[in-house]
C-alpha cells in the first residue's frame, strides 16, 4: 500500500465517483493505520500533532469559551457548569463547543443562495450523537443528509459521556472522540474531499490552527480569531 500511494492519490484526485475508487482500494478504509499512513506521506510531520497536543489545545478552547460567556452549553443541554468541568470533560467538551464558537461563519447554500445556519445545525454535521439503543447498521445504510465524512458518537451529550465513537458510513471504530476527529480530518485530506460547508469553519480550524497545513488559504475571521487564542507551543511534548 505504501508503494502504491502515488497511483492511489492520482486516482482519488481524478475520480468522479468516490465509491467506485474506494471499491478498488478497499484496504484504504477497512485496514487500521492506512489513513494515517497516507496522510503522513501527504503531510510529513503533521500526523501526530493533534493527539500529542489536544490536552493543551482543549484547555485553551475551554478558557476561551468561558471568557466569551457563550450560551452554547445551555443550547446543547450540557448539565455541568462549564467552570466546573473535569480535565476529561474539557477534552471532550471543547470539541463539542467548536461549532458553536465558530458558527458566525457557518453557511449553507440553498438554491444558490447562502443561508446562515446555527451552531446546533453545524454541530450535527460535525459530530452526530445517537442513543445506545439505536441500530448503527440501519443508520449507516439510511444516512443520506451528510455527504462527507463525519464523527458518530454513541453516548449522552448532556452528561458529556461517550460510549462508542466511529467515523464515516463505514463505521470506522475509534478509541476516543479526539482520535475520531483526528482520523476524520485525515480522511478529508487522504480522499481529497472538500469540507462540508455546514461545518467548514470547524474543519478549517483544525486545518489552519491545529495541524497547521493551511490548505485553506483564506479562513473565516472566526477561525482566525479563535486560532489567535491558541498557543501551540504550550502543548509540545
Amino acid at each position: 500500500m505504501a508503494q502504491t500511494f502515488r497511483l492511489r492519490s492520482d486516482e482519488l484526485m481524478k475520480t468522479d465517483d468516490l465509491s467506485v475508487t474506494l471499491s478498488q482500494w478497499p484496504r484504504l478504509i477497512d485496514t487500521p493505520g492506512m489513513i494515517n499512513q497516507d496522510f503522513a506521506v501527504r503531510h510529513p510531520g503533521a500526523g501526530e500533532i493533534m493527539l500529542h497536543m489536544w490536552d493543551s489545545i482543549s484547555q485553551q478552547i475551554w478558557k476561551f469559551a468561558k471568557n466569551a460567556k457563550t450560551d452554547a452549553c445551555r443550547e446543547i443541554g450540557i448539565i455541568y457548569n462549564i467552570n466546573d468541568w473535569s480535565a476529561e470533560q474539557i477534552n471532550v467538551g471543547s470539541l463539542i463547543l467548536l461549532p458553536y464558537l465558530l458558527s458566525k461563519s457557518a453557511y449553507s447554500k440553498v438554491n444558490k443562495k447562502r443561508r446562515k445556519i446555527t451552531g446546533g445545525q453545524s454541530s450535527e454535521f460535525f459530530i452526530k450523537f445517537v442513543k445506545s439503543n439505536d441500530d448503527l447498521e440501519e443508520f449507516r445504510l439510511s444516512e443520506s443528509v451528510r455527504k462527507q465524512p463525519f464523527v458518530l458518537c454513541v453516548g449522552n451529550l448532556k452528561n458529556l459521556e461517550i460510549q462508542q465513537v466511529m467515523v464515516e458510513r463505514h463505521l470506522i471504530f475509534a478509541e476516543s472522540l479526539v482520535k475520531a476527529v483526528d482520523i476524520c480530518f485525515k480522511i478529508f485530506h487522504v480522499l481529497q474531499l472538500q469540507f462540508p460547508e455546514e461545518c467548514s469553519s470547524v474543519w478549517c480550524f483544525f486545518d489552519h490552527t491545529v495541524f497547521r497545513i493551511k490548505e485553506i488559504k483564506s479562513p473565516s475571521s472566526s477561525v482566525l480569531f479563535l486560532g489567535s487564542q491558541i498557543n501551540l507551543e504550550n502543548g509540545e511534548k
